[in-house]
């Protein structure tokens, strides 16, 4: 009853504006009319109002989907089901791309959900500089996993209750000022409804994955748990830099925001890239993932040439205590005899923990590429540009989505490891199922 009273109240609104602009004479139903006053009524903010505008234009003008800025600019002006149901006005070349990408990025979500991978590899990074939000946010990924009305108090309070900081003599919403400054977060109520594939994080990157049951589980705890990660280490350094005689600078908070963006995983592919995210989405299993371990590493390497900014000591800290706390780690247990220890970094293993047959890698997503590019510099080293061109060829199809991995082992015959593939039931059935199932 409330609901239809303010329906009512609203068309009224409505007829009384048609009235008053065009006069009771030449007064008709005009949708387009009262499309727009729902939009400007919402109560949103203007560039929400002005991007929800620009998106519209994009759908019915262009037949394209908007970028993701828009797409949430829509869905926060005019609501979900409304603006999926706007969505529908695309062209079908552009809806059948969008289902060919969720349907091809299935089995990645099923072989990433079902556990807490994002704490040990996107988390990592920021875990050892940072425990007790490190604890904070573990803590809040547990519940959220097993109750969703957790999961939409968190996800609230990380939108609307942060509180303020005060910088100079200016007060700011600490969450308005984080997202200003690029802070990423994940936009998890909007999880396969209308929000574009290269703003999902990507361990769920599919909207088909949804209509299984536990997968919504994985979905809610991975992403808030990485969104809380990132809001709460940005918003204390914010809160600690504002306390001193100087207020930091933008450009000192939009260094450690990118850190933060870049050392939980959602790496930053440049413009030059961009257009061709989405196909590089499909084709790699973490592409974001992927650069920005590289990015990391640049990001480091920037702060120890910047040691005086603030910015740079914060990120100094957390790597050393990143790399510290793990060197430290797998020394001990090695010297006390609990695992063995590979210290050439040409084998697998290198710098793992070795327990029997079980491995066990704490480097976030960076030991790979220390393995690969070791190989690589002794195959050069040796003039041996044939096994060059092995090692190359194994890191890309490392970094293969499952759907492509499988492509590719059935047109060269052989799996990732070298072995045989057949052309009989019972190896693609294995196929199938290992690219399937949960890690």
């Amino acid at each position: 009853a409330k609901r239809a009273f303010s329906d009512r109240l609203l068309t009224m609104r409505l007829d009384l504006h048609d009235a008053a602009e065009l006069g009771k004479a030449d007064f008709r139903f005009d949708a387009g009319r009262r499309l727009k006053v729902l939009i400007e009524s919402s109560g949103a903010s203007q560039g929400d109002i002005n991007n929800t505008f620009k998106g519209l234009r994009t759908i019915v003008e262009e037949g394209l989907t908007p970028g993701a800025e828009r797409l949430q600019a829509m869905e926060r002006t005019m609501g979900a089901d409304a603006a999926r149901e706007l969505l529908k006005a695309r062209r079908l070349t552009e809806r059948g791309g969008e289902l060919f990408m969720d349907t091809i990025g299935l089995p990645r979500v099923l072989m990433t959900t079902m556990d807490m991978s994002a704490m040990f590899r996107q988390g990592a990074v920021l875990a050892f500089g940072h425990p007790f939000v490190f604890a904070s946010a573990a803590k809040d990924a547990v519940r959220t996993f097993f109750h969703e009305r957790s999961a939409i108090r968190l996800n609230e309070a990380l939108k609307m209750g942060r509180g303020t900081v005060k910088l100079g003599d200016k007060v700011e919403d600490i969450a308005a000022l984080t997202e200003r400054l690029g802070l990423y977060q994940a936009p998890w109520e909007a999880q396969g409804s209308i929000v574009s594939l290269s703003t999902r994080e990507e361990g769920m990157m599919s909207r088909l994955a949804r209509m299984i049951p536990g997968i919504k589980m994985s979905e809610r705890s991975y992403i808030l748990f990485l969104n809380k990660l990132r809001a709460d280490v940005a918003d204390n350094a914010i809160r600690g830099w504002a306390k001193s005689r100087v207020p930091p600078s933008e450009n000192e908070m939009k260094q450690f925001i990118h850190f933060v963006n870049v050392a939980t995983g959602r790496g930053i592919p440049g413009k030059s890239l961009d257009t061709i995210l989405p196909l590089m989405n499909a084709a790699m299993f973490s592409p974001r993932l992927a650069i920005s371990r590289f990015q990391v590493v640049g990001e480091t390497a920037r702060a120890f040439m910047t040691p005086s900014n603030r910015a740079s000591q914060l990120i100094i800290k957390d790597m050393l205590a990143f790399t510290g706390t793990n060197l430290a780690a797998l020394s001990l247990g090695h010297w006390a005899g609990l695992w063995d220890l590979e210290v050439d970094p040409t084998k697998a293993d290198f710098m793992k923990i070795r327990i029997g047959n079980t491995s066990i890698d704490p480097w976030a997503g960076f030991k790979p590429y220390a393995t690969y590019f070791a190989r690589m510099t002794e195959a050069i080293s040796k003039g041996d540009f044939d096994r060059l061109d092995n090692i190359v060829e194994q890191l890309a199809r490392s970094k293969l989505a499952p759907v492509p991995s499988g492509i590719w082992d059935a047109v060269t015959g052989r799996d990732f490891i070298g072995r045989p593939v057949k052309w009989n039931t019972l190896d693609f059935d294995n196929a199938f199922i290992s690219r399937a199932v949960p890690l």
